[in-house]
């Protein structure tokens, strides 16, 4: 079963980490249950797009020398990131809506 709490966790990790990483990429795969090989999540955005939960939509965009993510569901509130790439970003923000999604 996916915990919040770990994907909240690891949310926090990525916007404080300095690029993607394998590892990353990993502990995301793990938290969310995929099956097979982790996709490049924290350095691809297409690859961190396969992420989204179900009827989400996500961005992400470089404002004032701050990347910023985030990812929302039509007519609900938007779940927000910043981080050191636009990757990590777009990860933590789809990694938040995932454990908001769940505490529902």
């Amino acid at each position: 079963m996916l915990d919040p709490n770990l994907i909240n966790r690891i949310a926090d990790q990525l916007e404080r980490e300095a690029a993607g990483s394998p590892a990353a990429d990993v502990a995301i795969h793990r938290a969310l249950e995929r099956r097979g090989s982790p996709a490049p999540y924290t350095t691809d955005r297409s690859a961190a797009k396969l992420l989204l939960p179900p009827g989400h939509e996500a961005e992400v965009l470089t404002f004032a020398g701050r990347n910023l993510g985030s990812c929302w569901r039509p007519a609900r509130p938007t779940e927000t990131s910043r981080a050191a790439t636009q990757e990590l970003a777009l990860c933590a923000a789809i990694m938040r809506a995932w454990a908001v999604r769940l505490k529902m």
